[in-house]
């Protein structure tokens, strides 16, 4: 077996933190910012940022800030993450850039060495803290004020207003995770590694043909799965396995109600945690998520099926979120029936409507108008 290799290498040492930060009514906030041109602002509880190297204690306060802020034209959503301290000691970068000095020059701060190289990151997440918009890292400095520099993010309030499923939960709550990294300077370090064989894979995945103990069973086509996966995902299936069963007894669930290709997308989402395309089965999906109580498929779904909304379609997904109670596709739907009345009363699916439907539209068109 051969040695052990020493290497050497200069290691980043990093202060990081993380923080969920949640504001309810967000849309009505924005609305009132709007109508008033009043700035708001939103702090979050503080949080600690900290060294992962035992060798360097730094810990340090964060806060997230949140600002609708009004100007003469426009509103805006910004984002940011404050120090109100900034204690630490490190090298300055080489050169400042412009953007610092005009930003320091604007809040009338003479910002002292040294400044410290930061990166932030915020995603918006739904109720389950999936990222539903996901921004960019965003790089800059922090001075000894705490005063963020080039690192935050701005969102026109009128694309929040018109698209609040692309940044908001379905109560219409803001839920921002933020990341964030300042660069405190460079050590050098010594490791030592086993040598590893490059041909011997290290870890494989079970797939659903690997072992199967189940299947799902649509016509004469039999997939292959796992109880266990399966349980894991639905607690449906995980009844259905524990308990006496048919499906226990002969390792088969038969489904007659789904096509075939949206329970092979079923299973893509229970081995990989996500689907990488609808192939234009987002409604089925909806359903099959909500018949086996699959939350997180049933989200996404439901995301994919919104943002795909036409005026063929759209008297389908209201109807579907009837049937699977969700509240969130069904006002979706209503919105853009109502935004589209003239071209959505003249297709097939419309006409289609039962008069029980057609009165549930009316009535949700009528809430969301004055809401």
């Amino acid at each position: 077996m051969a040695e052990c290799t020493w290497t050497s290498h200069l290691k980043s040492i990093a202060v990081t933190g993380s923080h969920t930060f949640i504001i309810d009514n967000f849309l009505s906030k924005v609305r009132n910012v709007i109508d008033s041109s009043q700035t708001e602002r939103f702090t979050s509880a503080s949080f600690l940022a900290q060294s992962s190297q035992e060798d360097f204690d730094a810990k340090l306060q964060v806060v997230v800030k949140v600002e609708l802020l009004a100007k003469s034209n426009y509103v805006r959503v910004v984002v940011f993450a404050l120090l109100p301290e900034c204690p630490l000691q490190v090298p300055s970068p080489p050169k400042v850039g412009r953007e610092f000095q005009d930003y320091a020059r604007d809040y009338q701060t003479n910002a002292p060495e040294p400044v410290i190289p930061v990166t932030s990151q915020f995603n918006f997440l739904d109720e389950q803290y999936n990222v539903i918009y996901k921004s960019k890292p965003l790089h800059g400095y922090y001075n000894g004020h705490g005063v963020p520099i080039d690192s935050f993010l701005s969102v026109s309030a009128h694309q929040v207003l018109e698209e609040p499923s692309q940044y908001l939960r379905s109560d219409h709550s803001l839920a921002i995770q933020c990341s964030i990294e300042l660069n405190c300077g460079t050590d050098l370090a010594m490791e030592s590694t086993a040598p590893i064989n490059p041909d011997l894979k290290l870890s494989v995945r079970l797939t659903p043909e690997k072992y199967p103990d189940m299947y799902l069973v649509s016509g004469k086509t039999r997939l292959p799965c796992h109880k266990h996966m399966l349980a894991a995902c639905s607690n449906v299936f995980d009844v259905m396995f524990t308990h006496d069963s048919s499906e226990k007894e002969t390792n088969e669930v038969i489904i007659t109600d789904v096509q075939l290709k949206t329970l092979e997308k079923l299973l893509e989402f229970v081995y990989t945690d996500e689907i990488k395309d609808f192939e234009g089965l987002a409604h089925s999906l909806v359903y099959v998520a909500d018949k086996y109580n699959m939350a997180n498929l049933k989200t996404l779904a439901m995301n994919a099926a919104v943002r795909n909304l036409d005026t063929n379609n759209v008297s389908d997904y209201f109807a579907l979120g009837e049937l699977v109670q969700s509240e969130y596709l069904v006002q979706r739907a209503s919105d853009f029936a109502f935004k589209n009345a003239t071209k959505v009363m003249k297709s097939d699916g419309w006409k289609a409507l039962s008069h029980e439907s057609l009165r549930k539209l009316f009535v949700s068109i009528s809430k969301s108008r004055l809401a």
